[in-house]
C-alpha cells in the first residue's frame, strides 16, 4: 500500500451461514465474492448494481462495520459512514445530547466535541429543535441531525450509500455541495448509488456488482454505460417475454359488472354488490384463484375459480381504499396447455365511500 493509496481491497469476500430446513447443516451465502480495487486519496468510486447486488454488504465491509469472511481490506485515514444514519439515537434525548455523545464516542477530547456540537448545529439547520427531544423529529429531521454529526469529525474518506436523497430538496443540495468541497480538499468517497448521474458527476472511477461478483470495474463514464445497456437489454427481452405470453393466452379477462369506470379502474361504492365477471377459459385440471389484494400487496381473499363465470359478492366488506382483482391460472391455447402458473389478467377497483375503520376489511358490528 502506497502513501497515496486511501483504499486497498483484495479479494474481498463475505458469506453468511444460513440453516436449511432441517437445522442439520449450515450452508453459506455469498454476499460479496472476491472484490478487489485500490483507491488513492483525493479518488472516488461509485458501486452500482441492482438491488442485492451486494453493494451495501461491500458498504459495511469498508466502514468497519462487517468483517470480511476472506480477503485483505486496508484504510488509510479517518472515515466517516454515511450508513445507517441516525440509528443510534436516544429517543428521550435532545438532538443535541445524542450529538455530543455520538462525538465523544468517537473519541473526540470535550473541546473537539464542543467545536463538532456547533458545527452540527450550524449544518444541520435545526435551531431550537436541537433542544428537543429525538421523538418528535420529523424523519428530514433526524436525517439532518444524523447526516452532519457523520461529517462533524471531518473524515477523510466517505462511505455513502445513496446520501445525497437525504432530507428535503434544499438540504439534499447542501449535502451534495459539502461532498463535492469534500473531494475538492482532497478527501475520498465510496458511493453506492442507483442514480447514475450522481456517479457520474462526483466520482471518478465505478465498480458494477453483480450476484456479489465484480461485473464490471474502471472508469465511471465507461462502467456507466455498460450497466445502462445491460439494463435496457434486459428489460426489452423482458417486455418481449410478457408480450409473447400474452399473446399466447387465449384470453381470460375480468370485468366489473355494473361498475363505474374511472380513470385507473372500476368504482364501486361501499356496500353494494360486486359481481366479477370471469370471460375466458382456465385450461388444465387444477383450479385457478381469484385474488383480491390491497394495492400494497396485502392479500384479502384468495378464491377458486374454475372456467368463465361471474362472482357475485352480495355484502361485500372490503373498506374504502384502492385493490387489485386478479384472476391466476394457466392458460391455454387450442389444445395445448402454457405449463406456466401466471396472472392472467388483473383490474383495479376504487371502493369509495365515508367510513371510520381501519384495515381491509368491514366487520358487520353493533355496540352494545
Amino acid at each position: 500500500m502506497s502513501e497515496q493509496d486511501a483504499i486497498v481491497a483484495r479479494g474481498l469476500t463475505k458469506s453468511y451461514a444460513a440453516p436449511d430446513r432441517r437445522w442439520l447443516r449450515r450452508e453459506r451465502i455469498r454476499g460479496v465474492t472476491d472484490v478487489s480495487f485500490t483507491l488513492r486519496r483525493g479518488g472516488s468510486l461509485a458501486i452500482i448494481g441492482r438491488n442485492g447486488a451486494g453493494k451495501s454488504t461491500l458498504l459495511r465491509m469498508l466502514a468497519g462495520l462487517s468483517r470480511p469472511t476472506s480477503g485483505e481490506l486496508r484504510l488509510e485515514g479517518r472515515v466517516g459512514s454515511l450508513l445507517d444514519l441516525g440509528a443510534g439515537f436516544v429517543e428521550e434525548w435532545s438532538g443535541e445530547h445524542n450529538a455530543r455523545v455520538a462525538l465523544a464516542l468517537l473519541g473526540m477530547s470535550p473541546s473537539r466535541v464542543r467545536e463538532a456540537a456547533s458545527f452540527v448545529a450550524a449544518f444541520s439547520e435545526l435551531g431550537d429543535f436541537l433542544a428537543q427531544p429525538v421523538r418528535i423529529y420529523s424523519a428530514g429531521m433526524r436525517l439532518r441531525l444524523a447526516y452532519s454529526v457523520a461529517i462533524a469529525p471531518r473524515p477523510e474518506i466517505l462511505i455513502a450509500d445513496e446520501v445525497l436523497s437525504v432530507g428535503d430538496e434544499s438540504f439534499q443540495r447542501k449535502c451534495s455541495q459539502h461532498i463535492v468541497e469534500h473531494l475538492a480538499r482532497g478527501g475520498t468517497m465510496v458511493l453506492a448509488t442507483h442514480n447514475l448521474y450522481q456517479a457520474e458527476r462526483l466520482c471518478d472511477a465505478a465498480i458494477w456488482l453483480e450476484d456479489g461478483r465484480v461485473r464490471a470495474q474502471g472508469p465511471c463514464h465507461d462502467v456507466t454505460k455498460r450497466y445502462r445497456t445491460a439494463i435496457e437489454q434486459a428489460e426489452s427481452v423482458a417486455h418481449a417475454n410478457a408480450v409473447a405470453r400474452a399473446l399466447a393466452r387465449p384470453g381470460a379477462m375480468l370485468r366489473i359488472d355494473g361498475a363505474e369506470i374511472g380513470d385507473d379502474g372500476a368504482v364501486v361504492p361501499f356496500g353494494t354488490a360486486l359481481r366479477i365477471v370471469i370471460d375466458g377459459a382456465i385450461a388444465g385440471s387444477e383450479r385457478g384463484r381469484l385474488e383480491i389484494r390491497r394495492v400494497d400487496g396485502t392479500l384479502v381473499a384468495s378464491l377458486p375459480v374454475r372456467g368463465s363465470g361471474t362472482f357475485e359478492i352480495a355484502r361485500p366488506a372490503l373498506l374504502p381504499g384502492r385493490y387489485v382483482v386478479r384472476l391466476i391460472g394457466r392458460a391455454g391455447v387450442g389444445a395445448a396447455t402454457l405449463d406456466e402458473v401466471a396472472t392472467l389478467d388483473e383490474l383495479t377497483v376504487d371502493c369509495v365511500g365515508e367510513r371510520r375503520e381501519l384495515g381491509t376489511v368491514h366487520l358487520d358490528h353493533q355496540w352494545m
